[in-house]
């Protein structure tokens, strides 16, 4: 495989030029200095073919992407940093006369790096070179939170998305094949979908608006019965903007008896299913804890617990809709910080992590000590702090059998599924015995009590983790999880709390990107200063005043 640029020591004019420049020291020529080659090309060759031109160096294309994010520059902007400045001439190992890359150059290689499911790649050869300085040894505590990303693509009202999705099935048509597309439809069809729905006014009343969405699912309907006689459907059918168009339809409309409906929200798929932009098919929608809605993206941050002197590494990022819960992605997560050998022993993480399933999976399939706040027992009885909740019955899963305050043994044990597919056991008392019960009232508000717990291994697990958070020793341990809030804090400083690109795939990837860029910018100033940075103080805070 040929290269244009290839990867190699930094020249000499290059070097003498940058050491002269840069004599309090420089982050790229200290990284530089102690790394040498980041990425190397052998790594990203799978990504372009053995014929044709040579390429550009993909090494070297892989560390500009990252210096981009680091900086916060533009494709044309980093582009124009590689001709114009010696710090980065440095960093690749460049001749002071290279006069550097095409920005569009950066597009193709981000679409190649996605496309070839390389993206994970550029963290793990970091996360190497790291391991091999000796940078990476204390990996016993790991803690991880989760930010969110707001998709490039804007929530739209119902009326705005299905009339975008449309209008922009229409603009391929047109493209594709004008002389089909001008017999189908006729000069209403011009007014009401070539121009933005913003250069008319939506009608005013409620009835009128109705009607007008249902025009435009008729429409809908009718473009698509047209392209599905038409010779062009196998053709068109995997076009992002016809799928976006085709799943948009099914979501918000229906037919009947030859009309064309409204579907209620009640008969609308789920939020976790539900298209919010035809722009960008995998963001989704959220409102956690009433903050605010959002359409977009979760980001799952991992680094290494350390002392002052020592530097703290991201090893892991994880992206997925928000609409993906916490302990959802926790195995994801776990399973890749093992495959890259960096399994912790204690992993601090937040309530949302925290479940049955995953206290047990992280102890017996990944040998790790999941540590965080456990969910609480919501009973009543909990609540009010008086009668008998869950944990005054003793449970005797050898006989199946649960023994009830009274000293009474249960009449039947049934093992269940519970609405979430999780297995449970639900467990009754005898009738006889309850309804006569001088302690009903204490026990339950129904005649007779019913039980419903988790089997043996998860309910075990649960039961410890929540002793443990009531001892002192738990607040003490778990206070270092709270460092990594600094972790979400430069990462969205260095990557903005909105997406550059559309897709979970290239969100994943500036996700990636702003991870080994923290690493790199962490690196360069431990090793500039001797310890790591230090929480930032505002000059009104540093003021002595007394």
């Amino acid at each position: 495989m040929k290269y244009k640029w290839q990867n190699q020591a930094v020249p000499a004019k290059t070097a003498e030029l940058a050491k002269k420049v840069f004599k309090k020291g420089n982050r790229y020529l200290k990284i530089r200095d102690e790394l040498g080659i980041v990425f190397t090309n052998e790594k990203f060759k799978h990504l372009f073919s053995h014929q044709g031109r040579a390429a550009e160096a993909p090494g070297n294309l892989a560390i500009i992407l990252v210096m981009q994010h680091l900086e916060g520059l533009s494709d044309r902007e980093a582009a124009e940093q590689v001709g114009a400045r010696i710090d980065w001439k440095y960093m690749l190992g460049l001749e002071l006369e290279d006069e550097g890359i095409r920005y569009q150059i950066l597009t193709e290689f981000r679409e190649r790096l996605v496309q070839g499911e390389s993206t994970d790649l550029l963290l793990d050869e970091i996360l190497k070179c790291f391991r091999e300085k000796g940078w990476l040894k204390e990996k016993k505590k790991q803690r991880t939170d989760a930010t969110y990303i707001v998709s490039a693509g804007r929530r739209l009202k119902r009326i705005e998305l299905v009339w975008e999705a449309l209008s922009k099935a229409l603009e391929v048509c047109a493209i594709q094949a004008p002389r089909w597309l001008e017999k189908q439809i006729d000069e209403r069809w011009l007014r009401q979908y070539a121009r933005p729905l913003g250069w008319r006014e939506l009608p005013n009343k409620e009835e009128e608006r109705e009607k007008y969405g249902q025009q435009i699912g008729e429409d809908g309907y009718y473009l698509w019965h047209c392209l599905l006689n038409s010779p062009f459907y196998e053709e068109w059918y995997d076009q992002p903007e016809i799928e976006a168009w085709r799943r948009i339809w099914i979501q918000q409309y229906y037919q009947q008896d030859g009309q064309v409906f409204w579907r209620e929200t009640s008969e609308s798929p789920p939020v976790a299913d539900r298209i919010s932009t035809p722009y960008d098919l995998d963001a989704r929608y959220s409102d956690k804890k009433g903050r605010g809605g959002h359409v977009g993206y979760q980001i799952h941050l991992t680094e290494t617990v350390t002392t002052k002197k020592q530097l703290s590494v991201v090893t892991d990022v994880t992206t997925t809709p928000t609409s993906t819960t916490d302990n959802q992605v926790l195995p994801l997560l776990q399973h890749k910080l093992v495959a890259r050998e960096l399994t912790p022993e204690t992993h601090l993480t937040d309530a949302g992590y925290v479940d049955a399933p995953n206290l047990v999976q992280s102890r017996e399939e990944f040998g790790i000590d999941l540590f965080g706040p456990a969910s609480t027992d919501r009973s009543w009885q909990k609540k009010q702090a008086q009668g008998y909740d869950l944990a005054h019955f003793k449970i005797d899963w050898q006989q199946r059998q649960v023994i009830c305050p009274q000293n009474q043994l249960s009449s039947s044990w049934h093992d269940r599924v519970s609405t979430t597919g999780q297995p449970i056991v639900q467990v009754k008392m005898p009738s006889r015995i309850c309804k006569p019960c001088a302690a009903r009232s204490l026990c339950t508000k129904a005649s007779v009590r019913t039980i419903v717990f988790r089997q043996q291994t998860e309910y075990e697990a649960l039961a410890a983790a929540r002793a443990r958070q009531e001892t002192d020793e738990f607040g003490q341990l778990y206070a270092a999880r709270s460092g990594v809030e600094g972790l979400v804090s430069q990462a969205l400083a260095i990557s903005t709390r909105r997406s550059r690109y559309m897709g979970l795939p290239k969100t994943h990837l500036q996700a990636v990107l702003t991870a080994v860029a923290i690493n790199l910018h962490r690196a360069a100033q431990w090793l500039l200063s001797g310890h790591r940075s230090r929480t930032r103080r505002s000059p009104l805070l540093a003021l002595n005043v007394t």
